[in-house]
């Protein structure tokens, strides 16, 4: 959680995948100081999770009044504002 909101915060990029989980994840992995963390779990590629946990792009949410793309002018694409 202290990542994403100092990612947040410093506004480090408008692609909300980066900002989220997989984006927070890549960095912690990436990184010599918190790469030990990873440590014991067994980290497997996308495309074998993909064949148990379907990933959806379109879950129903973004389709209500709930999105937060509903708040944005047309000409907004920041996730920041």
């Amino acid at each position: 959680m202290q990542r994403a909101v100092a990612d947040d915060e410093r506004e480090v990029s408008n692609h909300v995948w980066q900002v989220i989980a997989p984006g927070i994840m890549t960095a912690l992995y990436a990184a010599p100081a918190t790469r030990p963390m990873f440590k014991g779990p067994r980290l497997l590629p996308g495309a074998v999770v993909r064949r148990v946990v379907p990933i959806r792009r379109d879950p129903d949410y973004n389709q209500t009044a709930e999105d937060w793309r509903k708040a944005l002018a047309p000409w907004d694409k920041s996730i920041f504002n």
